[in-house]
């Protein structure tokens, strides 16, 4: 029955393993765990009906090295190393004393001695691993906190075994091999336990891994939907946003409450650039942004129209209120601390040119980006640091 039980399982992990194998941190020593245990597991049984004491040894190094593999697995599905030497070098003790045992024709009350003292130290590594798996994936601790009962059942089990063994005779609970009926059972439902352990962490992990995929898309979506709406140097709307920004506000029904479009340039740019550098030139512009878009927090948009030119959409502005919000707006720009932003000193004082529309009916985008065009024009005409609108 405990062969049959670990078979089937066996299947269903190679079967998981094929699909699964770059998923699942793991499964591939967890899978030849299994295998190596079934395999054992046919030994043992052949030694038991015909009497082959080699067999047995054979049994205790593939069990002794499908419990390394599946620590192995164990720490890989947690993140944590672990060094791998020792423990190849615990599979060969082991083997090489069960090997001295049959050799010598000691009663196989030694084998089973020994046996029980690897099973008690290999379910101490697991659950030392487990308890550090337990602090380290909180979705995963229900899960290792039902295996470490089950290696504290198992170690308890092998501790047993190994008193009831001690005066080296016949052992009253030996290896799970011919009529041991009870060592059968116990084995074949811890066996079912830890198996199940195994098959809930893989899913477990799966539907980590589906979230993580998901929340991660979610973060690159989003990331791309900012490179996408805004200027990549100054961080506020890009052209094409804002064209999409008045586009909405154009065919809205809060058009007749009053707004206003400014189409800004920045005075004597180039001059700022040739005589500074183009470091300082951008800084100029990040700074500028980062006033206007401060500025005008009550209502609208602004954005970076191309070059040094912004464009910027306030709405619910009263017509008489124009004066006194571009003359504050033209004051903010020459209280900026600018010496901060500029690497040596004298440089050139930085100052903006502005046409404006103001508008609160239907009108075209393309004119209401002509008339402001114009007055910007006109505003650059009269010598810059000044706005110009209607």
């Amino acid at each position: 029955m405990v062969i049959l039980n670990q078979f089937i399982f066996s299947v269903v992990m190679l079967t998981i393993w094929s699909n699964l194998r770059n998923r699942v941190p793991g499964l591939g020593y967890w899978t030849k765990n299994i295998w190596a245990q079934t395999v054992s597991l046919v030994f043992v049984c052949f030694a038991s009906l015909y009497d082959l004491p080699f067999l047995v040894n054979i049994f205790i190094f593939l069990s002794t090295l499908g419990s390394v593999l599946f620590l192995f697995g164990l720490s890989q599905s947690i993140g944590y190393h672990v060094q791998k030497t020792p423990y190849y070098a615990y599979t060969g003790i082991v083997t090489s004393l069960a090997l001295a045992v049959t050799i010598l024709g000691l009663p196989k009350a030694y084998n089973t001695l020994l046996f029980s003292l690897a099973c008690m130290f290999i379910s101490y590594a697991y659950i030392s691993l487990l308890a550090k798996g337990w602090k380290a994936l909180p979705w995963l601790r229900r899960t290792f906190s039902m295996m470490i009962a089950i290696y504290i059942l198992f170690a308890a089990f092998n501790l047993i075994r190994f008193l009831a063994t001690l005066p080296l005779k016949d052992p009253i609970i030996l290896l799970p091999e011919g009529n041991q009926s009870l060592s059968q059972i116990i084995t074949m439902i811890l066996l079912t336990g830890i198996n199940f352990c195994i098959l809930i962490v893989i899913y477990k992990k799966l539907l980590h891994d589906l979230f993580l995929d998901a929340e991660e898309k979610e973060t690159m979506l989003a990331y791309l939907k900012i490179l996408a709406e805004n200027d990549g140097m100054t961080g506020i709307f890009n052209r094409t946003t804002i064209e999409k920004q008045l586009d909405t506000l154009l065919v809205s029904k809060d058009l007749d409450r009053g707004n206003l479009l400014l189409l800004i340039d920045i005075d004597s740019f180039k001059a700022i650039n040739d005589e500074t550098g183009h470091e300082n030139g951008d800084n100029v512009l990040i700074a500028l942004a980062g006033l206007f878009k401060n500025f005008f927090t009550d209502g609208g948009f602004t954005g970076r129209w191309g070059g040094d030119e912004f464009l910027i959409v306030v709405t619910d502005i009263p017509k008489d209120g124009i004066g006194k919000c571009l003359q504050s707006l033209m004051e903010a720009v020459h209280q900026h601390p600018w010496d901060s932003i500029f690497t040596h000193t004298p440089h050139p004082v930085v100052s903006i040119s502005c046409g404006y529309v103001f508008f609160e009916e239907m009108v075209t985008k393309q004119e209401l980006l002509r008339i402001a065009d114009n007055h910007l024009y006109q505003a650059k005409k009269q010598g810059g640091d000044c706005a110009v609108g209607t």
